[in-house]
């Protein structure tokens, strides 16, 4: 991953993930795909490849599981300064989540004291992340162009990757370390970071980064 420019842009929004990204970490895919039987692919590919009576066991799991998460759903420490920062700035900010709206309703209504987080684009959006429709819409209802923003989020795979299918600048967010681990490649334009700097980070400007 490489800076989109070396000039600095505007920043006109910022799109967060929600999971691992605005809340603390909880659902444990890895689990979650388990107790489905899903041995490899994405999840959601998977279970939307089934039958009828199969994709509605699966999806009684998920729900289960998701309930369980939006009991335990705590806000990722920094997420309320970094709201007040952005929304003093007027730079708009939305969630893109393969997670569903019950969940995004929960954090507006019981951890976000800040106006609401508009749009929210869930996997009811389809197609879903990784694709990048959701991010386009969400630039599109911003009338912004997808350069303009940055993708925030706790999966390369995701994250990171529907920003680049974008056109757009991320900001990869590694909290467990997983990605320090887990071989993710570094170079000089792979820098370091932890949570607290990323209102630094954009007033820095738009740049693909790790933060740790």
């Amino acid at each position: 991953m490489k800076p989109l420019s070396n000039k600095p842009q505007k920043l006109r929004g910022v799109i967060f993930d929600m999971d691992g990204t605005l809340t603390e970490p909880y659902l444990d895919i890895a689990e979650m795909k388990r107790r489905c039987g899903i041995t490899s692919g994405d999840i959601l590919d998977v279970i939307g490849s089934w039958s009828a009576e199969d994709q509605k066991q699966a999806n009684k799991i998920i729900y289960e599981m998701e309930c369980d998460a939006r009991l335990n759903m705590t806000l990722m420490p920094g997420v309320a300064d970094l709201c007040r920062f952005l929304d003093e700035r007027g730079i708009p900010r939305g969630i893109l989540t393969r997670n569903v709206m019950e969940s995004v309703d929960h954090l507006h209504k019981e951890h976000v004291e800040a106006k609401p987080f508009l749009p929210a684009v869930t996997r009811g959006f389809t197609p879903y992340k990784p694709h990048p429709a959701g991010l386009m819409h969400i630039c599109d209802v911003w009338r912004v162009d997808p350069s303009e923003i940055v993708m925030v989020g706790d999966s390369a795979k995701d994250d990171v990757v529907v920003g680049n299918r974008a056109g757009s600048a991320t900001i990869l967010l590694d909290t467990t370390d997983r990605y320090r681990h887990g071989g993710l490649r570094r170079d000089s334009e792979m820098q370091q970071y932890r949570y607290t700097d990323e209102i630094d980070l954009i007033q820095a400007g738009s740049m693909n980064v790790v933060i740790m």
